[in-house]
């Protein structure tokens, strides 16, 4: 007697793309968001009419001042801001694409804003080095559940199964949901260590790197940069 075989079910992209954004979801609100949320505060302080242009634009992060002199986060500055900051003595320099000026040379008003600005710096950076100190691993763990995504994908594919051998009549028995929900358990466990292995490994790295900023000064635009490399990383690595 001939056998019949029964096509394998398509491994469809929605499948792997289903289980990526949930991976990635736990690992953004649980480590990288708080501190991304640490480290978008904003000064918050009422701007005098005198050079409101550069207060506004350090107030929401858009300049800072580094290294003797004003940066961009974008390298660009407005032809308004430019002109306002070449107003206090400062001069562009195309080479390091920044505003340079002494900080004596800057107006009082403004100095006491960049002091500000420092203060709460500091206070951002020690705030996620202590996030990434404290970071509770086991409790990150433990709350992930890849239930119904599991779920979803079985009830996809027993579809295309039942689909593909109904056209030779024979009758396929539908998992039930004891079944679904010990794989639905089992992936879960997997996913928790292959979870848990990936961010063991770059918790130390951003602590390393964090400190190095603190000692150079509380670098917030390096700080900024980490963690959007970071963002990139994670998001890489939740695709497996």
């Amino acid at each position: 007697m001939k056998s019949i075989a029964i096509k394998d079910f398509k491994h469809r992209k929605k499948y792997t793309e289903l289980i990526q954004k949930a991976l990635f979801n736990y690992i953004w609100q649980d480590l990288l968001k708080p501190m991304f949320d640490i480290m978008e505060v904003k000064p918050s302080y009422k701007a005098s009419n005198e050079l409101d242009l550069i207060k506004d634009a350090l107030a929401k992060g858009t300049i800072y001042y580094i290294d003797g002199g004003f940066k961009s986060k974008t390298d660009k500055f407005n032809n308004a801001l430019s002109k306002e900051l070449e107003s206090i003595g400062a001069r562009y320099s195309k080479q390091n694409k920044m505003f340079k000026i002494q900080l004596n040379q800057i107006p009082d008003s403004l100095r006491v804003v960049l002091a500000q600005n420092r203060i709460q710096t500091q206070e951002k950076i020690n705030a996620v080095r202590d996030f990434l100190k404290n970071f509770d691993m086991n409790g990150f763990i433990d709350k992930m559940i890849f239930h119904n995504e599991v779920v979803t994908i079985l009830n996809d594919v027993g579809e295309q199964v039942k689909t593909n051998a109904r056209a030779i009549n024979v009758i396929t028995p539908d998992l039930t949901e004891a079944q679904k929900d010990e794989i639905a358990r089992s992936y879960t466990e997997n996913m928790k260590f292959y979870t848990k292995s990936l961010v063991e490994e770059r918790i130390p790295d951003m602590r390393k790197k964090v400190d190095l900023f603190i000692q150079e000064g509380y670098r917030e635009d390096k700080v900024q940069k980490l963690l959007q490399t970071e963002y990139g990383i994670d998001a890489r690595k939740a695709k497996f």
